[in-house]
């Protein structure tokens, strides 16, 4: 390489690194927000100056870590069976922690030591952004160099591009969770993997470490690290095999050159494997990594959407993780609109297929593969969706057939090993990527690489050309064609630019000082319960003890907390809000075996009826309780054990709620979720019917004919979707805000217009009318409309009306309902309706939000503030009852 070409090739590398950390820096300014409202966006640090909130949820986890390990020297706390403990999550009983070793906050703590050396009062999580700015741009380096050695340095420049300012990655990363090291430490242990099969000697060594210190950072990093681990080592035993069968089948030509291919191929695995797992022994994760190459074809199936298994219930218990947005399955249309659109999805896997073709001098048949590859992925392009093994087999078979070709023609090819990496991790990447909006993340790296060289091997196909006809033309022809494909980069920068610029931070103001006023106003020993997406907001920001967070998504905590919010009664809320508070219930890790619900099931309590016992508890005071296991024939030792866990004396408690579940559908799902549908649906329907029906009988206490009915509404079930339903509807509000209602007429009758439709359109609620002296006689008013013109007014009765006056809240549930779907809560005071479902109205959650609490004996208002876009952030304190 010339002087030039290595000052052309250190200039465009640094180029991309400045443009992605500019990328990663746009948040900070919050450009998609108007001025007047920016501060609701801001703290105040302890510098004196006003800072951007960061960004997401995950984040404020490693700030607390950070956080610890600043103050203590260690992050985390050591139980008595001498692994690190966590005892501000799943309060009271904590949580054993994963990440002691992680790059993550160990990256957030050098920055934050670094730049409080200037600034004292330097916040830390201004530092905890700067990491993922950092990061990301350093991931650069390994993009550009795996892209520049497959295809020059245009498609490293592409690669560069595609991957730092991809949108999936950037919405994944910004908010400095550690989601930016899955993209960068694959990068890096790529890179130098593809370097070491081209290098000798010293050199070659130093590549294979600098792969598996990658791997190993990964490893303490994500739990999910051995994926690309194992990818790695795929391709590699791929490139091992193909090197062989060349040997094998060309032993006359050039066999000293196979045999030395063969035996780079076999060192550089093997030293990868054995350096990963010194790495692994130092962290202390030696039995994962042993364990890894059986983990990984569980990882591979997870959460597929061809699983019938995926979103069922976990024996009887729901599947939070159904409920969150990044892991619901993908199909192609949504894994190639996260990598730029289908058109762009296809010319990658043209970059795909070029990687097993050589660089130049095409043979006939070489020619016929691309180009019946080129109309296959085209084909993708443009066809439905396909599932993803019948994807991957139409991506695979010409890649294979280039390949074995490869072996039996004997084309040499210097990139041949790195070439073969990023093919096995392009398809082992898209295959996961089905599994859920997260996973597409990780498809980004190779994506970029293979379209970077799809770039590349054009412009230098067209330099060529140009070299051919006329030799003097050669670089001018050359940059022309650099300047003119590199301006297929422009919709990635823009759709990365508009993601950065348009990003605003999940937390605000609202939150923020809530939070401060907790921190400073309460006992340090205080539990914070909130829905579980808040939870680490409250270990950061409040410094206190949280009932929930993302590490508790396995545990039976968020159906809990969800119950409360649902509870018609606040007797039942608050006894469920002390029974999280007194032992939690962690099930199923081992500090599960401290709640009651643990102990239930210690006592010989099944889990369908340990359900149910938690929820009659709930709303008993002790002795009752008490009365109430020994009636069940619980003994009094396991009783006493059992009452310890849900009506102890709990420490002070704080209970935040926002505006904004109101239009989440995960909680309302989570805490409709009936334990006895469940079995229902697991298992009952699979039973003759007579056998089913006697079963729940027994078991729940049903009547003959309300058996018969659930039994055969279970069996009538034709998918997970619709099972899920069954046992836990998520069904809203019909409009979540407030409808007022008109002055009385003379006669006395009262319209309160609603005008929102119903069942798609084909129906409109107008109004629900009542009478001010009976109330609890009023009526819905709908009209529908017909495939034609025709409108049909229909007279419909609620199935619930709950009547909020001045001190006390009534409930009629008309015999005569038409429409178990709706119910009305009407508010005398402020004359005003609310429309929906019965077990929403009549729930805790509606009380304190809609109804501000007005007739809590339990729940005392501590603070309310109103955040970016009216977000409502309401404290309650509770003032627990006598056990």
């Amino acid at each position: 390489m010339s002087r030039r070409e290595r000052v052309t090739t250190g200039a465009l590398a640094l180029a991309a690194v400045a443009f992605v950390a500019w990328v990663r820096l746009l948040p900070l300014a919050l450009q998609a927000v108007p001025e007047n409202v920016k501060g609701q966006l801001r703290y105040h640090a302890d510098d004196g100056r006003d800072y951007t909130c960061l960004g997401d949820y995950d984040s404020y986890a490693w700030l607390s870590d950070a956080r610890t390990y600043l103050r203590t020297g260690a992050t985390c706390e050591k139980g008595t069976d001498g692994k690190c403990h966590d005892g501000y999550s799943n309060a009271p009983v904590g949580r054993r922690t994963m990440y002691n070793h992680s790059a993550h906050f160990t990256a957030i703590v050098a920055v934050q030591r670094i730049l409080t050396w200037f600034d004292a009062g330097f916040p830390l999580p201004a530092s905890s952004f700067l990491v993922q700015a950092i990061v990301g741009a350093l991931g650069v380096l390994p993009a550009f160099c795996l892209g520049r050695r497959l295809a020059g340095n245009l498609a490293g420049v592409a690669a560069a591009v595609v991957i730092g300012a991809n949108p999936v990655f950037l919405e994944r990363s910004l908010g400095s969770d550690n989601d930016v090291w899955n993209v960068i430490l694959p990068l890096w242990m790529f890179a130098a993997a593809g370097a070491a099969l081209a290098a000798t000697g010293w050199r070659r060594a130093m590549y294979v470490l600098a792969a598996a210190l990658a791997a190993g950072l990964h490893l303490a990093t994500w739990r999910g690290w051995f994926f690309t681990y194992m990818v790695l080592l795929a391709g590699l035993a791929a490139y091992v095999l193909l090197v062989a069968a060349q040997a094998l089948l060309d032993r006359r030509r050039a066999a000293a050159a196979y045999a030395l291919r063969l035996r780079t191929a076999l060192i550089v695995s093997g030293m990868f494997y054995l350096a990963t797992g010194a790495a692994a022994w130092m962290n202390g994760s030696l039995k994962g990594y042993l364990r890894a190459p059986g983990i990984v074809a569980e990882f591979m199936v997870r959460e597929a959407p061809e699983s019938s298994a995926r979103g069922a219930p976990t024996r009887y218990w729901p599947d939070v993780f159904v409920t969150v947005g990044e892991l619901r399955g993908t199909n192609l249309s949504s894994v190639a609109d996260g990598l730029g659109g289908r058109a762009y999805f296809a010319l990658g896997c043209l970059g795909l297929l070029l990687l097993a073709l050589p660089r130049s001098d095409w043979k006939r048949w070489q020619l016929a593969i691309f180009i019946g590859g080129s109309c296959l992925y085209g084909y993708l392009a443009l066809m439905s969706d396909v599932g993803r093994l019948v994807l991957i087999a139409m991506l695979a078979m010409p890649l294979g057939l280039a390949l074995g070709l490869h072996v039996v023609t004997a084309d040499d090819a210097s990139d041949r090993g790195a070439g073969v990496i990023v093919i096995a991790w392009f398809l082992s990447a898209l295959f996961q990527a089905h599994s859920g909006l997260r996973f597409v993340m990780l498809l980004v790296p190779p994506f970029g690489i293979a379209f970077g060289v799809l770039l590349g091997r054009l412009q230098q196909w067209l330099r060529d050309a140009a070299a051919r006809l006329v030799p003097a033309s050669a670089r001018v022809a050359g940059g022309v064609a650099f300047i003119a494909l590199a301006g297929t980069l422009v919709l990635p920068v823009q759709r990365g630019y508009a993601v950065a610029s348009n990003y605003v931070p999940r937390i605000n103001a609202a939150w923020w000082e809530a939070l401060r006023r907790i921190r400073d106003e309460t006992s340090s020993s205080a539990i914070v319960t909130t829905w579980w997406d808040y939870g680490y907001w409250v270990k950061f920001v409040a410094e206190r003890r949280g009932s929930a967070d993302g590490g508790s998504l396995m545990t039976h905590i968020p159906h809990w907390i969800a119950r409360a919010f649902l509870a018609p009664t606040e007797r039942e809320a608050i006894g469920l809000l002390r029974m999280l508070d007194c032992g939690s219930d962690a099930t199923p890790d081992d500090e599960g075996d401290a709640g009651a619900y643990g102990r239930l099931l210690a006592a010989g309590v099944d889990e369908v009826t340990a359900h149910g016992v938690i929820l009659q508890l709930a709303s008993m005071d002790r002795s009752a309780a008490q009365q109430y296991l020994a009636k069940r024939g619980i003994e009094s030792a396991a009783s006493a054990r059992i009452l310890a866990a849900s009506h102890c004396s709990p420490p002070p408690a704080y209970l935040v709620l926002s505006s904004e579940l109101i239009d989440q559908p995960a909680w309302r799902h989570l805490g409709s979720w009936d334990v006895e549908r469940a079995y229902i649906a697991t298992h009952a329907r699979d039973l003759p019917l007579p056998a089913a029906v006697a079963d729940l009988m027994q078991r729940f206490g049903h009547s003959r004919a309300d058996a018969t009915r659930l039994y055969l509404q279970a069996t009538a079930l034709q998918s997970e979707a619709a099972v899920r339903n069954f046992i836990g509807p998520a069904t809203g509000y019909v409009d979540p805000n407030w409808k007022p209602c008109r002055a009385p007429s003379e006669a006395g009758d009262v319209i309160c217009p609603v005008d929102v439709p119903l069942d798609r359109g084909t129906t409109v609620l107008d109004e629900f009318r009542y009478h001010i002296d009976a109330p609890a006689n009023g009526r819905l008013l709908l009209h529908r409309t017909d495939s034609g013109s025709a409108s049909h007014r229909i007279d419909s009765v609620p199935a619930s009306i709950v009547i909020a006056g001045a001190d006390h809240l009534d409930e009629v549930s008309p015999a005569s309902a038409t429409d178990a779907r709706l119910g009305v809560l009407l508010d005398l005071v402020n004359q005003r309706v609310l429309i929906g479902p019965p077990y929403l109205l009549r729930s805790t959650f509606t009380h304190l939000v809609y109804l501000d609490g007005r007739y809590a004996q339990f729940f005392e208002k501590f603070d309310e503030r109103i955040g970016y876009k009216g977000e409502r952030v309401v404290t309650w304190k509770i003032n627990w009852p006598d056990p």
